[in-house]
């Protein structure tokens, strides 16, 4: 006898039971990493800035045969604080990462691509909260400024997503990442995978 659960999945392209939150950092076809702050290169212009002003400092108080320790105490706080300014701006010039966490209702489950034809495919998923959902796509190398947002056709509120993807061309894999409850969504880090029909 045969296994029907076995027998459900053969009619789909593809079949995924949940997906997990997509990184900000998720990149189509290769491997993600995780952001993080590299101190050392904020810290190595500080103390250049740092070391060049005290230098610049003690020799100007020596040319002055200063001896007053006040002055060289002001000297190393006007150093300190100025070496400060290229870490500053390094850390607001570095990206932001801020992780959200999804309710459990809002992850899509029950992935389904069918209906996979020479231009397009259908994609389908459900939530146990109603959202809108809409679906990320793009072919595997390509930057993230070619990335195509399709948004489902139906009204706020709904538990079961369908997108119809069109206008695709024939015998090209196209990577896709679901977004649901403002949040996007791919399986372990990887976006899925769909290749059009050859005409």
């Amino acid at each position: 006898m045969a296994n029907p659960v076995s027998e459900a999945i053969n009619r789909h392209y593809l079949q995924v039971q949940a997906l997990t939150p997509a990184s900000a950092q998720t990149t189509f076809g290769s491997a993600t990493s995780t952001p993080s702050i590299d101190w050392f290169s904020l810290a190595t212009p500080a103390f250049i800035v740092f070391t060049a002003l005290l230098i610049v400092g003690i020799i100007g108080l020596l040319l002055t045969h200063t001896k007053n320790i006040n002055k060289l105490l002001v000297v190393i706080s006007i150093a300190f604080l100025t070496s400060l300014v290229p870490v500053s701006l390094n850390l607001v010039n570095q990206q932001a990462s801020l992780v959200t966490k999804a309710g459990a209702g809002d992850v899509p489950t029950q992935v389904l691509v069918d209906q996979v034809t020479p231009t397009g495919f259908d994609v389908s998923w459900q939530t146990d909260n109603p959202s809108v959902g809409a679906i990320r796509l793009r072919e595997p190398g390509q930057p993230p400024e070619y990335n195509r947002i399709i948004a489902e056709d139906q009204e706020t509120g709904i538990y079961t997503h369908i997108i119809r993807v069109t206008d695709l061309r024939a015998a090209t894999t196209y990577a896709f990442e679901v977004l649901s409850g403002g949040n996007w969504y791919n399986d372990q880090g990887q976006p899925l995978l769909v290749t059009t029909r050859s005409p």
